[in-house]
């Protein structure tokens, strides 16, 4: 009984300090993502933890990655991408809101374009933005442009 309880105690240090120093600390103090727990010799339900903690983290990693590739894309004027990665949850309405917003400001940008392109260079007068679903600054940017518009 006392082995038992000795080999369960040091798999609990074992895993407790691998868990924590991959899971814990890197990812949630210092902000690195992609680490995984290596626990030598557990087994069982220690085992079993140890792949949980490494597939949450690696869910968590690939989910966060994508969110900042594609904000940072976004950030560059590039609107072409979207996050693909499965997300459930909260990350799932991050991630909704994101591609929304992507696929808004590309129509907003387009939009934008084609009555520039032909009120600019081609002479047509009359023709106004329409971008459906807009909000916030984005609406007043399109009430401005289809005043001026207007205006001419």
């Amino acid at each position: 009984m006392l082995r038992k309880v000795s080999r369960v105690r040091f798999q609990m240090i074992v895993w407790g300090g691998a868990g924590a120093n991959t899971s814990g600390w890197v990812v949630g103090t210092e902000g690195r993502l992609g680490g995984q727990a290596v626990v030598e010799g557990v087994q069982g339900t220690w085992r079993d933890l140890t792949f949980v903690v490494n597939h949450l983290a690696a869910n968590l990693t690939s989910q966060v990655r994508a969110i900042s590739e594609v904000t940072t894309a976004i950030s560059k004027g590039d609107l072409s991408r979207t996050i693909e990665v499965p997300a459930e949850g909260e990350l799932l309405e991050l991630k909704l809101t994101i591609n929304n917003m992507v696929k808004m400001l590309r129509n907003l940008a387009d939009e934008v374009s084609i009555v520039s392109l032909e009120v600019g260079s081609q002479g047509k007068l009359g023709r106004t933005a329409d971008v459906p679903d807009v909000q916030g600054v984005w609406s007043e940017l399109v009430l401005n442009v289809n005043r001026e518009l207007l205006a001419v």
